[in-house]
């Protein structure tokens, strides 16, 4: 059997909650999107996870922890990215510019996590 908090028995823990997440608002924001990716409801089994400081490094891979986190806006061709926890880093922004000779290029704009 895994581990009760591995990722792949909190897979569904955290679908769940992103899920009551986003049915609690009637229209969702991007802000909202990025602030539901630094959820701590239900640790250590939350949308974002930390790997437990009092457990070994062997254990602490067998827990598991968010690696990145991103939401892609496909109607203006943006996705926001956080490398690590979104909770303590910034997301950035990844733009495809089609305005350049019809070419495309790829735009990153790094921004500094606010914390309300």
């Amino acid at each position: 059997l895994s581990h009760p908090h591995s990722a792949g028995a909190s897979t569904y823990v955290r679908l769940q909650r992103m899920c009551q997440l986003m049915r609690s608002r009637d229209a969702l924001t991007q802000a909202d999107l990025e602030s539901f990716c630094a959820d701590h409801a239900g640790s250590p089994s939350s949308i974002c996870t930390h790997p437990l400081p009092e457990h070994t490094p062997q254990q602490q891979l067998i827990d598991g922890a968010t690696n990145y986190a991103f939401v892609i806006d496909l109607t203006n061709g943006i996705i926001r990215f956080a490398c690590g926890n979104p909770c303590e880093n910034g997301f950035e922004t990844i733009s495809l510019d089609r305005e350049n000779n019809g070419s495309s290029a790829i735009q990153r704009q790094r921004e500094k996590r606010t914390t309300a």
